[in-house]
């Protein structure tokens, strides 16, 4: 008597232990348990385009003689026509690619001349993580360039002079 009840005691701790193999019609198979909840994933960045061509900046650093910037969601623009000024904004195009992520958004655009025609045009990307120039071609992005730490401090600069209200 003794050793039949331990032996329904321990067949009876394997059946709990295992669980059932077999389920009656009626019965609805338990729920999957439900994997832990993952954190949101990071916005992930891309580099797509490689840096504006030497070549072509070195032509503008030596050739254009007038830019003109055009800001959205603005009332103003802003050109260049000085060779120092030129020089020095051209100066400011980082030579890297910039890491691209899909809620970066252009606050305007930047024409670069040379004797009266459109040399080169670029989208100004300036927000926290979007400080970069996206370069068009036949009016599609082809090559983008990070903004130095200058670049960053020229905008910074306009857009504190036009809160201002000072004359351009």
């Amino acid at each position: 008597m003794y050793r039949l009840l331990i032996c329904c005691c321990v067949s009876a701790c394997f059946i709990l232990a295992c669980g059932s193999e077999g389920t009656n019609a009626g019965d609805t198979p338990p729920a999957p348990p439900m994997p832990p909840a993952a954190p949101p994933a990071p916005v992930a960045g891309t580099t797509p385009y490689e840096p504006l061509p030497i070549e072509r900046l070195e032509y503008l650093f030596f050739n254009c003689d007038y830019i003109d910037y055009v800001f959205y969601a603005t009332n103003f623009s802003l050109s260049q026509s000085e060779q120092a000024a030129i020089q020095t904004t051209l100066a400011a195009v980082g030579a890297d690619a910039p890491t691209i992520y899909d809620f970066c958004k252009p606050i305007g655009r930047i024409f670069f001349q040379v004797d009266g025609q459109n040399a080169e045009e670029a989208d100004i990307y300036l927000s926290e993580q979007c400080l970069y120039y996206l370069w068009m071609e036949n009016g599609k992005p082809a090559y983008a360039n990070l903004m130095t730490e200058n670049a960053v401090k020229f905008y910074a600069n306009i857009f504190q002079q036009v809160q201002q209200g000072a004359p351009q």
